[in-house]
């Protein structure tokens, strides 16, 4: 019970003079309830609550325990046992919660500045082109789309196909292709199944090849995109992703 513990050693006096982070699980949870059943005591309480979960003696282990009960939305069966009966257990639902707002409020807050991607109207055309089998493909495809002279628009076609995370193709198979469409011009595309359209390094080794290659061959290349289901983001060459 609490009166025989010394008042320095209280979970609600260490936590003013020392911080929250020097309590044990069970100290926490015990300030959290303030009161107990009778004979027990908020810190009798803790305690039962932890063995419940977890019958070895070990922080760790009543911890992650008590953790996972939270993970899995089952904490709520605490409130079935006898001794909650009649206590402050709705402020650890409280607790609980407002700890799951905190979280959410810090993953809005240092989620990567993905700026906000302006799609284009030439990059929503492009999207269109694409057969929807082909942008939430669970492999990898390099693929590319002609413009003919007055600005016509070819099919799009598949170039090289590949596993679900990466996918090869030399140049000379890819401007092969290009070239049997008589187009001078063309765009490059390629998915991403993870759902990023980060471009990694080696989109952007072989943004900068097509780029020398087409301009060799007097092809105006329109430019190189990652692609994932709706999702659609420029390869800028000679610039690291």
């Amino acid at each position: 019970m609490m009166r025989k513990i010394p008042n320095s050693e209280r979970p609600r006096e260490r936590c003013r003079d020392h911080g929250a982070n020097c309590l044990s699980l069970r100290e926490l949870v015990a300030l959290l309830f303030g009161t107990g059943p009778k004979g027990l005591g908020c810190m009798g309480l803790s305690q039962t609550i932890l063995a419940s979960l977890s019958p070895e003696d070990n922080h760790e282990t009543q911890q992650e325990s008590f953790f996972r009960l939270i993970a899995q939305g089952r904490h709520r069966s605490m409130f079935h046992m006898k001794e909650m009966q009649g206590t402050n257990g709705y402020r650890l639902i409280a607790a609980m919660e407002l700890s799951k707002r905190y979280e959410n409020f810090q993953k809005k807050k240092h989620r990567p500045t993905a700026r906000k991607m302006t799609i284009s109207r030439f990059e929503k055309r492009l999207l269109t082109r694409i057969p929807e089998i082909r942008r939430y493909a669970a492999s990898e495809w390099l693929g590319a789309i002609p413009i003919h002279p007055g600005g016509i628009w070819g099919s799009f076609f598949v170039v090289a196909q590949g596993d679900n995370n990466s996918v090869h193709c030399e140049p000379r198979e890819l401007f092969s292709k290009i070239l049997l469409t008589n187009a001078p011009a063309f765009a490059l595309l390629h998915n991403h199944p993870s759902g990023s359209i980060q471009p990694s390094a080696d989109d952007l080794g072989l943004t900068n090849r097509v780029n020398y290659l087409a301009s060799s061959l007097g092809l105006d290349f329109l430019g190189h995109w990652v692609v994932s289901g709706d999702h659609i983001r420029e390869v800028a060459p000679n610039i690291s992703p």
